[in-house]
């Protein structure tokens, strides 16, 4: 059976055992799981068992849910000792199943070699993921948003995205290229909470 049990000074060595075929997390009573956190949504996310799998998909909170340290963008499926974050607690999940028994998962697409400048143009662009504000969705940033916190004018930005939207492989103008742009360097981990400074926040 898979389990969840909490890291950090508050850990007594409790699991939660994941039991049935949905686990709802969140502040209220009503949840399966209840984390009482005041950056955790009322109903903040769910986990749900396809097969032997484990899935997790966030209920559009307000504070998302990081999954080894990247934001869960869409539904996953969940790996023995993955490190989940809803709002500031973090738990570790454990599944007894054979690991070895899993189908073989499709290989990552790795991050490009970026400049510094286009670096940092991506750690802003994503800033609202690993950065929650605590008052809206995460939403990447805009060009004035980031030309602002980069001191530059926002030509320079949208220069650096021509170059960062050509290195990404993204040619189709008719989608929100930002918007997937973001999606991507979170995914290939271009773009990890360890770019941001411990205490930052959007202010």
């Amino acid at each position: 059976m898979a389990a969840l049990g909490m890291l950090g000074p508050a850990q007594r060595g409790e699991w939660f055992e994941l039991e049935g075929d949905r686990v709802t997390v969140g502040r209220e009573d009503h949840n399966n799981l209840v984390i009482d956190d005041g950056w955790v949504s009322r109903e903040h996310a769910v986990l749900e068992r396809f097969g032997t799998r484990w899935f997790l998909r966030d209920l559009d909170s307000l504070n998302g849910v990081l999954v080894n340290d990247i934001p869960l963008l869409e539904q996953r499926a969940l790996h023995h000792n993955d490190e989940i974050v809803f709002g500031r607690t973090t738990y570790v999940f454990r599944d007894r199943v054979d690991q070895n028994s899993l189908p073989p998962t499709k290989k990552k697409a790795q991050c490009p070699d970026l400049t510094p400048r286009e670096k940092e143009v991506l750690v802003e662009l994503c800033r609202a993921y690993f950065v929650p504000s605590g008052t809206v969705l995460p939403t990447p940033a805009s060009r004035r948003e980031i030309a602002t916190r980069m001191f530059v004018t926002e030509a320079a930005v949208q220069a650096h995205f021509g170059r960062l939207f050509d290195k990404f492989g993204m040619l189709d103008r008719d989608t929100n290229r930002r918007e997937q742009l973001a999606n991507e360097a979170i995914q290939r981990q271009c773009v990890t909470k360890r770019d941001y400074t411990p205490g930052d926040n959007d202010t």
